[in-house]
């Protein structure tokens, strides 16, 4: 797969949706790092369709300089193709759960940034993020020392514009899942599929998954 057009530097720990729409796929990359160490970090967002053998990125530029902080490991998730939700991330300061709204509009796009009603949960990164109506459950992710468990899922309501937990049911044999971060996740209606992971980056512990 060639990739083509305004191609982004930073493709690692970048967020991702991809939408699909009968026979094409298209979709969104946001932030990442240049590099494994994350010491240059990235806040920009592009556009990218896929055609044949093909991987086409535009920048989208933002249309003045109200927009997140350069950070990796944020999650990206939307209802409609022209309104993406960027949520959380590890900036230069902090591991972050802040929400901040794309609204792209050709190739250019407007953040906005959601005031939480509440307190804030712990932040995280290389979480991800599926739609549960118009909800955004976060699954997994973390930070150096943590990783978010999966008996209770940290879920953003837009409409009331506050953090909720969602109370999940184990497997009768497994149990819940290991916590963990760096994973995949996959949606199919009503099912998610988790993929993968590690519980612990450190070298000395065996906590992995």
């Amino acid at each position: 797969m060639q990739l083509s057009g305004d191609v982004p530097k930073s493709l690692i720990d970048f967020a991702g949706e991809t939408i699909y729409d009968k026979s094409d796929i298209s979709g969104y990359v946001f932030g990442g790092a240049e590099d494994f160490e994350a010491c240059k970090l990235s806040n920009k967002l592009y556009s990218f369709k896929i055609e044949e053998d093909e991987i086409n990125f535009t920048e989208i530029k933002a249309l003045d300089s109200k927009l997140p902080s350069a950070r990796s490991g944020s999650s990206l998730s939307t209802r409609q193709a022209k309104k993406l939700f960027v949520i959380g991330g590890m900036d230069e300061m902090a591991y972050n759960l802040d929400i901040w709204i794309a609204n792209v509009d050709q190739n250019q796009v407007k953040w906005e940034n959601i005031a939480i009603n509440g307190s804030n949960p712990e932040g995280r990164y290389t979480h991800k993020t599926v739609l549960l109506g118009n909800k955004h459950v976060l699954l997994g992710g973390g930070n150096a020392m943590w990783s978010a468990s999966f008996d209770y899922l940290t879920t953003f309501d837009p409409v009331a514009k506050e953090f909720i937990l969602i109370e999940t049911k184990p497997d009768q044999t497994h149990g819940f899942p290991i916590a963990r971060k760096f994973h995949a996740v996959d949606q199919y209606e009503n099912e998610v599929y988790l993929i993968g992971g590690c519980k612990a980056i450190s070298t000395e512990s065996k906590e992995v998954c």
